[in-house]
């Protein structure tokens, strides 16, 4: 009599499977956000972006130019990663000294999102690559905006903000 062949079940991934490293600052590890938190530092906002360049000292409207070079540039990432046909890819040059200047380049260094490659999405969003890259432009937003706030333009002095009654 032959032997009975015992189908294995499939086992469930864990949620741990599905997690992918974070980094220092609480996101999830990318090539690509780690290349925008050391170019986008705290420490260099006022140094290579929002420069002197950009606005002078004693400028009233330095804070609304660098609230429009903030949209400018989360502007490009999203041009970068949605808009399809190159006609209507018009890139957003940004001015001397300022962060969309500087995302520019970044983009044009990196490829991204089109260079998988070189700046590859977690294995754990392989499926749904187009999520993960969407998550990237939002951590361009804090990693912008923890710059931002070095400056003392506004907002808490950290980034995020703690919660009430939290350490």
């Amino acid at each position: 009599m032959a032997k009975a062949v015992k189908k294995k079940k499939k086992k469930k991934k864990s949620a741990a499977s599905n997690t992918a490293a974070l980094n220092k600052s609480g996101m999830v590890s990318s090539k690509f956000i780690k290349k925008l938190e050391e170019t986008f530092a705290p420490a260099n906002a006022g140094v290579t972006f929002w420069t002197t360049v950009f606005s002078p000292p004693g400028d009233t409207h330095r804070n609304a130019k660098i609230r429009d070079d903030l949209g400018d540039s989360l502007r490009l990432l999203f041009q970068a990663r949605e808009v399809t046909s190159p006609a209507d890819l018009v890139p957003i040059p940004g001015s001397p000294g300022s962060a969309t200047e500087l995302m520019v380049a970044v983009l044009a260094a990196t490829g991204w999102p089109k260079n998988p490659a070189q700046y590859p999405v977690p294995s754990a969003w392989k499926h749904d690559a187009a999520v993960f890259r969407r998550y990237e432009i939002a951590c361009a937003i804090n990693i912008l905006l923890r710059a931002y706030n070095t400056l003392g333009s506004g907002g808490s002095v950290t980034w995020p903000p703690h919660k009430p009654g939290r350490p």
